[in-house]
């Protein structure tokens, strides 16, 4: 049986703080997909971007640097990216 006496009271305030932060960043990592979703530069430099690594050139094999952009998706048939094919 844990021990109750380590339990930590928690206000509603507090509760209210702790959701509202965990709301802003789970916004902002939704808004960080939809932005490399929808991008239609080099993939692979805005990985290593995102993990400060330095970038060169474009990796000219995506599809950003391919020309297709997240617009395009939808033309490709439906077992392209999926390892399907």
């Amino acid at each position: 049986m844990p021990d109750q006496s380590r339990r930590r009271e928690v206000s509603a305030s507090d509760l209210e703080q702790l959701y509202s932060e965990r709301r802003a960043r789970d916004e902002w990592r939704l808004k960080r997909m939809l932005c490399y979703a929808e991008n239609t530069t080099c993939r692979t430099a805005q990985i290593l971007r995102y993990f400060e690594e330095e970038v060169s050139r474009p990796c000219c094999h995506c599809d950003g640097c391919e020309g297709r952009g997240a617009s395009d998706l939808g033309k490709l048939p439906p077992t392209v990216g999926l390892g399907l094919f």
